[in-house]
């Protein structure tokens, strides 16, 4: 169990040994200081409990012998006063907490806890706390909270952060104690001077008002002071300020203010709303409905492209050119990169290379109003060498990127949601999204039971969650590896049989077909065509497009002899095998769907 602590307040925890000191049981006071001075700090008690049976034949047997539960050994009585939350591995099932539950195991003692002290179960319906390896969903890590301290105001488990355990990482918190700032104030920060501008009777009191305020006021001489000039300036805003308030509408402006909003979008936020109610009283047809909220969302975007022009133009006579000159830098700041063959696989060579780029970036970042984190700063060194010395020299080598040294990562890092490895094999990445679409399936068939979504559905879900998950990024790893091409049939033979609801021991043939599922190997070789045509549809001069070979591109019709690379039509030769670079590997698999060869290019 772990405690986030918030920065603008101080957080205490204390160890209450003394109510409970138990190998299974842990209780934790949290103090939370208040923001504003002068509060009194609120206390919210964590109970932390490993509920299994204990006794004399058991791991610990503690005062008595007899066979129990640990959740027996506290006197809740005295631990469960004011704001408290449960939580912990209590190793039962039941209905009470997990509808999906096929019976009661365990569960005696911890529901006698949660009627006697009118617990709150936070647990989500259907989401898993840990994994299960047959069918079903198992929930027992629970969380319970106090009448006192209510309902939890976050329950979710976090996959970003995958852990050693069987058992998944929960997340939780409660309402602040003081609520955040940026709410509805009643303080006045603005008024209405195009409405102003408008009445003509206001605007003439407001000027009157003024006039009446300055004729005993003296104006300013030539020689006066800079004490003159503020006392000056604070006169001109005391005096604005009053007779805005009086002849002005005042605006309350905060964080969640819309700028934009104007009595139009009040008007055909109305239309759209009558529309939506004749559609769901069946009305009107769905592209009546489908018009109706088309022209609500135009007048919105109207409105915010509106303000925002106002607000460039009000910054002077060039805001909107300096406006796109800061938010679209042009130039490139970084010089050339390091050469992608090393004929030493050591990052001691490129490394003055890497920190003249990273200093070229920080000060290319100064002079267009952009910031970098050099904190933030990953490297790694693509070789595929395995010696002793090329390890310890990846190790030792550290870049220069502004005032932080960054270490050479062993292992894959993250590019936009791709895995690298050192060695591009792009293993990590296939096993990481494969596990991570089998987990995404496991939570999914919750809801494919009996009493759950029709086939229609969950075919639908599995599709747009499960597989989407676990491909991503295919287009790049997959050359036809049998290993590979078994995980994925295994997570799309899992979707067939929830979406169906067949027994395990159904034919795979008429399974896959009648849950209308395409095999992994015709999905992945679908993506890779799709990534080729989606390359080829590039504007001209496109670095993308330039993956493919140049013979798929522009053809060798008219090429004339050493124009092109002699191994560049590699692709189009049926005998050859791979593995193939990504280029050649993507236009053999579109060559594959066409019925002729393309000599003129595509």
């Amino acid at each position: 169990m772990a405690i986030r602590k918030d920065l603008i307040g101080a957080v205490r925890v204390e160890n209450r040994t003394d109510l409970v000191d138990h190998p299974y049981l842990q209780a934790l006071d949290i103090w939370e200081a208040p923001i504003i001075s002068g509060h009194a700090p609120r206390r919210t008690r964590i109970v932390n409990c490993y509920d299994v049976w204990i006794g004399a034949s058991y791991r610990w047997q503690g005062a008595f012998p007899r066979r129990r539960r640990a959740i027996e050994d506290a006197d809740w009585d005295l631990l469960i006063v004011g704001r408290c939350l449960l939580v912990g591995d209590f190793n039962a099932h039941s209905p009470s907490w997990n509808p999906l539950a096929k019976g009661r195991v365990n569960a005696e003692p911890l529901e006698q806890l949660i009627e006697r002290h009118s617990l709150y179960v936070n647990n989500p319906l259907g989401e898993a706390t840990r994994y299960k390896k047959t069918e079903g969903v198992s929930i027992i890590d629970l969380a319970l909270s106090s009448p006192t301290l209510g309902p939890l105001q976050a329950w979710e488990v976090d996959k970003d952060k995958p852990t050693t355990s069987d058992h998944e990482l929960i997340v939780l918190a409660w309402e602040a104690l003081e609520p955040p700032p940026g709410g509805i104030s009643g303080e006045i920060t603005g008024w209405q001077i195009e409405a102003l501008q408008v009445n003509e009777e206001a605007l003439k009191l407001a000027t009157a008002a003024w006039a009446s305020e300055a004729v005993g006021h003296p104006p300013l001489s030539d020689q006066c002071t800079e004490e003159d000039l503020a006392r000056e300036a604070n006169w001109v805003q005391d005096t604005l300020t009053s007779v805005l308030d009086r002849h002005a509408k005042a605006v309350r402006l905060c964080a969640r203010s819309k700028r934009w909003w104007k009595p139009e979008l009040r008007q055909a936020r109305s239309l759209w709303a009558a529309a939506r109610k004749r559609w769901q009283a069946h009305a009107c047809t769905d592209t009546e409905f489908k018009a109706a909220r088309t022209a609500y969302y135009h007048e919105i975007k109207a409105a915010k492209r509106t303000c925002w022009e106002v607000f460039l133009a009000e910054g002077g006579p060039g805001g909107k050119e300096e406006w796109k000159k800061g938010s679209n830098p042009t130039g490139n700041p970084f010089p050339k990169g390091p050469r992608d063959g090393l004929e030493k696989p050591s990052p001691g060579d490129p490394n003055r290379q890497l920190e003249a780029a990273a200093k070229a970036a920080i000060e290319w970042g100064l002079a267009n109003s952009v910031k970098f984190d050099p904190k933030k700063t990953e490297a790694i060194l693509f070789s595929r060498a395995t010696s002793r010395e090329h390890k310890n020299q990846v190790q030792e080598a550290r870049v220069q990127v502004g005032d932080a040294l960054v270490a050479f990562s062993p292992t894959a890092i993250r590019w936009l949601g791709v895995l690298l490895d050192p060695k591009l094999t792009l293993k990590a990445h296939y096993k990481y999204r494969l596990q991570k679409g089998q987990n995404t399936e496991r939570r999914v068939r919750a809801l494919c039971k009996a009493q759950g979504l029709p086939p229609g559905l969950a075919w639908r879900i599995q599709k747009a969650t499960a597989q989407s998950v676990a491909l991503y990024g295919a287009e790049l790893w997959w050359h036809g590896q049998k290993n590979c091409l078994e995980g994925l049939q295994g997570l799309i033979n899992n979707q067939a049989r929830a979406v169906t609801g067949m027994l395990k021991s159904t034919p795979l043939g008429p399974l896959i077909r009648e849950a209308a599922l395409e095999p992994a190997e015709a999905l992945l070789d679908s993506k890779q065509r799709r990534y080729a045509l989606r390359l080829l549809g590039l504007p001209q001069g496109h670095p993308a497009a330039e993956i493919l070979p140049i013979t798929l591109r522009e053809g060798d019709a008219h090429a004339q002899p050493g124009e092109q690379p002699l191994e560049d039509r590699a692709w189009a030769t049926p005998t050859r095998r791979g593995p193939w670079k990504l280029g050649m590997g993507l236009a053999r698999r579109l060559r594959e769907a066409l019925t002729a060869d393309p000599p003129p290019g595509l």
